[in-house]
């Protein structure tokens, strides 16, 4: 420092700083030390308090220890930026400012659609106070309006108790007053004194048609069909009829045993019409029988005798269209009709004829009876097949001949050429073939000759005759084979 005049006495004489000694102790961590002027001191404590100046305005403390979760996730971990985030949102919550208000979740009841029908679950917190104070008036002008409702209500139950409906005031005469009629005079108001005389004059009627109580009970006792009387249309009594009546008190359970009672005799008179007397269709009986026709004796049918007689046909009955087409179909599916009269037949014990020739008759028939009659009002049916069990016949004749020691078979053939007979000779005493053959395509007379048979041996002559699948063999032919065998004897 250098001395100054101000022109202001002063106790000391000015001295300059420079001429001044810091006796003070050594202060090592500004560079002071004991000896230096006082110049040197004040300044360097001047340079340290800039320096301490200058650093803690420009500062930036270490701040990684907070939590900064709520912040942004770009605020730089400073102590500027930091407090910068922290005045930005205390500034958006500022009340002043509707356009940063948080929105609100609506509860489901506030749920509404806005102008173009979008649903609308949540509002700013500005608009949900609002919508809150409307529904809040409503709600309470509601509440007036029910308030006010109740007071009426409590009105007409109190005029609704003193009276019986419809109601309406007492004459001031003393007479009657008026009800609702709902059956005499449907819908209409009448005096109860009109009502009155109109059920006395129903009653009357009614009592009339039905009849007093006493006729009631005497009606009811006159029951004469009891728990313990048998059934007529089935076993038991009709106590074990469900819903039957024991001892009747009312007319209601009389007639309930009544139906019971009627009921059970239509069953009966139904059984009776079923089964005891014939009616319609129920006289109606059809039937057929055959016998096979063979007028050479060749064994081959030419004819079926059918006959009617089993059928009983009742008077005003004929045959449906006036006639019945009979069927005969043979095992190679060809078949002949006829016409019948049914009708008359039934009546006839010489039946009528059908020629079968035509057909295969050497395998089993089938006959076929489409029964049908009416009496204009009933028309009865029935379809009857008979299978006619017919086989090929084996020839009318069968001779055998023995001349020495052949046997000589013959026999006609009146079958065509289309069968097959296969002739065997049995020895009898040993049971050995003497021969066999097989004659297919025969002519009208079969023969052939058997060799080699044993004088005095009898043997059997089994002729077979068979056509497709049907085969006959008919009964076997006897012959002796006369003389004796003869033996060498040496002497």
């Amino acid at each position: 420092m250098i001395p100054v005049s101000n022109g202001h006495t002063s106790p000391c004489s000015p001295i300059s700083s420079n001429c001044v000694i810091w006796q003070g102790p050594d202060i090592p961590c500004i560079g002071i030390c004991n000896g230096d002027t006082v110049s040197d001191v004040v300044g360097k404590l001047g340079e340290e308090l800039c320096t301490l100046i200058d650093e803690c305005c420009g500062s930036n403390p270490d701040i990684q220890g907070l939590d900064l979760k709520c912040l942004p996730q770009t605020t730089t971990l400073e102590l500027e930026p930091v407090l910068q985030a922290i005045i930005d949102y205390i500034c958006s919550l500022n009340p002043g400012e509707p356009e940063s208000l948080p929105n609100v979740q609506l509860p489901q009841c506030l749920h509404y659609d806005d102008a173009i029908g979008n649903p609308v679950t949540q509002l700013p917190l500005l608009d949900f106070v609002t919508l809150l104070g409307n529904k809040i008036c409503l709600i309470l002008s509601d509440i007036n309006s029910i308030q006010l409702s109740i007071v009426d209500l409590q009105s007409r139950v109190t005029v609704l108790e003193n009276c019986v409906l419809p109601c309406v005031a007492p004459r001031e005469d003393g007479g009657d007053f008026s009800v609702l009629s709902s059956c005499l005079f449907a819908g209409s108001l009448v005096p109860i004194s009109q009502l009155v005389l109109a059920l006395e004059s129903e009653f009357c009627q009614f009592r009339n048609a039905v009849g007093s109580v006493s006729l009631i009970n005497t009606a009811i006792s006159a029951q004469c069909v009891f728990g313990s009387t048998p059934r007529l249309s089935g076993p038991g009594t009709y106590s074990s009829v469900l819903g039957w009546v024991n001892s009747p008190t009312n007319l209601a359970q009389s007639n309930v045993d009544q139906w019971l009672v009627i009921c059970d005799l239509y069953a009966a008179v139904k059984d009776i019409q079923d089964n005891c007397c014939d009616t319609g269709c129920d006289g109606v009986i059809f039937g057929v029988s055959y016998t096979t026709i063979d007028s050479n004796g060749d064994g081959v049918v030419e004819a079926l005798n059918l006959n009617f007689t089993s059928s009983t046909i009742p008077a005003g009955f004929n045959d449906c269209g006036g006639a019945t087409v009979i069927t005969i179909t043979d095992s190679n599916g060809s078949s002949v009709t006829q016409s019948v009269n049914v009708t008359a037949l039934s009546t006839d014990p010489t039946g009528v004829n059908v020629s079968v020739s035509s057909l295969n008759t050497l395998s089993s028939l089938v006959l076929s009876v489409p029964f049908c009659v009416t009496d204009g009002t009933s028309e009865c049916a029935d379809k009857q097949t008979t299978i006619i069990p017919l086989n090929i016949p084996c020839p009318a004749s069968i001779t055998a001949t023995p001349v020495l020691t052949d046997i000589n078979v013959l026999f006609s053939n009146a079958l065509g050429a289309s069968v097959t007979y296969t002739i065997v000779a049995i020895d009898t005493t040993t049971g050995g073939t003497l021969g066999s053959t097989t004659i297919t395509s025969p002519g009208v007379t079969v023969t052939h000759t058997f060799g080699g048979a044993i004088p005095g041996r009898t043997y059997n002559i089994i002729v077979t005759v068979s056509q497709g699948a049907s085969v006959r063999t008919c009964s076997p032919i006897s012959v002796l084979v006369p003389g004796t065998t003869c033996t060498s004897t040496y002497i």
